[in-house]
């Protein structure tokens, strides 16, 4: 639940019916990163990049990384942004 689907500490103790410390020290214990309070976990996303690139499919990043799916996507779709060529954004204004 807290991997796969990015619940916080607190969403899985209410779904398994404990509290998010005791969640996260059963993590911790597991060898699972606990991300920090509020904040995004942070990646290599540079490394993530590269790999991507490199033909590592998403879903076997998610799992070297240990976090979703979903946040390597997100992660590599923030990271192609940043790095978009200037002139493939659009000219706004008169000119």
């Amino acid at each position: 639940m807290y991997v796969v689907q990015g619940l916080s500490l607190a969403e899985v103790g209410m779904r398994v019916g404990a509290a998010g410390s005791v969640v996260a020290r059963h993590l911790r214990r597991a060898g699972i990163a606990v991300r920090p309070p509020g904040g995004r976990l942070d990646l290599p996303v540079e490394e993530i990049a590269a790999r991507f690139r490199a033909g590592e499919s998403q879903r076997s990043l998610a799992r070297a990384y240990g976090v979703a799916l979903d946040t390597i996507k997100a992660r590599l779709k923030s990271h192609a942004a940043g790095h978009a060529d200037q002139s493939d954004k659009p000219v706004t204004g008169r000119g």
